[in-house]
């Protein structure tokens, strides 16, 4: 009995706590994919009975699709079980609260990669609200060192709205992945996306741009980047300085950039948010005590300040000789005024 052929393409859905009706849609336009020569690997991060049998009926009438449950040990933990598994030449991710665009998303991946020799292939996407993400107008087949190096630095610190730092949207090559062990670091709890593919764009041996429209995006408000985190600033730190080990020699002044404009996101998002129950005191406490830290100085050594108004330039300066007296300042006049 001959071997059964390995897939062209498999597909990483993790999945954690996804609302049913998100999952609904993502399962439907995976079994509705017109390419066959594809696997579809379905990892549980935690038990989620619901949802679980819900796989077990479209495994019966698509034999694609394969699940495996897992402990609850987070995202990056659950995508490198699912890159374990897979078989197919080319590996990608969709998030289970997101969906293929078309039936025909896989089938147009195929003729677009099969005879190029690329390491990652990006794709356009669409977020849910119908607006196409196009970072080029035109295919690329392979991008110059000037177009990698935009690519770069987008996944550090994305300016653009059209580009996004999400793993899908995008095809690697498997054997390049597994080669080259490029894994999800797992102490990350956001980010760890960013740093898979800066670690991967950084060495691939080619990088193709196709102008479809492949993915759909869904706007998901229990998603874990919109959950609120009584340490969101210290978790944040954890991916920037993975980020800092691979690109610190090459572009130090945007991991300088991310890092303050992290620090004030996580003002509003964290430290002063009505959900955070903690004293203010411990709360201004905390976050000076992460300022002062040396992997925050570390990642703030090197900071574009010409970017910022003038204020945030003085903050930031302060920020960098460890001087956080105006912190106490601003916490009680947003907290009383």
């Amino acid at each position: 009995m001959s071997a059964k052929k390995a897939p062209y393409i498999s597909v990483i859905v993790p999945i954690y706590k996804t609302p049913l009706n998100y999952f609904k849609e993502c399962l439907e336009s995976l079994h509705n994919q017109t390419m066959q020569d594809a696997e579809f690997i379905l990892v549980f991060d935690g038990e989620n009975e619901e949802l679980f049998s819900i796989c077990k009926t479209y495994k019966e009438t698509d034999n694609r699709l394969s699940y495996f449950n897992r402990p609850h040990l987070g995202v990056s933990a659950t995508r490198n079980y699912g890159i374990d598994q897979a078989k197919g030449e080319f590996i990608t991710f969709v998030d289970a609260d997101d969906s293929f665009y078309t039936r025909t998303s896989l089938e147009e991946c195929f003729s677009t990669t099969v005879n190029n020799n690329s390491d990652i292939f990006i794709f356009d996407w669409a977020s849910d609200n119908h607006t196409i993400h196009s970072v080029w107008s035109h295919n690329i087949d392979y991008l110059s060192p000037s177009e990698i190096d935009y690519c770069l630095q987008q996944t550090i610190y994305a300016s653009d709205p059209n580009f996004t730092g999400a793993p899908w949207s995008k095809f690697f090559r498997r054997d390049f992945v597994t080669a080259n062990k490029i894994k999800y670091k797992e102490r990350c709890v956001i980010g760890q996306d960013r740093v898979f593919n800066y670690e991967a764009f950084s060495i691939a041996h080619g990088i193709s741009y196709c102008s479809k429209k492949l993915y759909k995006y869904t706007t998901n408000t229990e998603s874990a980047t919109q959950q609120f985190r009584p340490n969101y600033l210290s978790i944040i730190l954890n991916y920037i300085e993975e980020l800092y080990f691979l690109a610190y020699d090459t572009y130090p002044y945007l991991i300088g950039d991310i890092t303050i404009a992290m620090f004030y996101y996580s003002w509003d998002k964290c430290y002063m948010s009505p959900q955070n129950k903690q004293s203010l005191r411990s709360r201004i406490s905390n976050l000076t005590g992460i300022v002062k830290s040396e992997k925050f100085q570390k990642l703030i050594k090197y900071v574009n300040t010409k970017k910022l108004p003038f204020i945030a330039r003085i903050e930031t300066k302060l920020l960098q000789q460890r001087i956080t007296f105006w912190i106490y300042i601003h916490a009680i006049k947003k907290q009383f005024f």
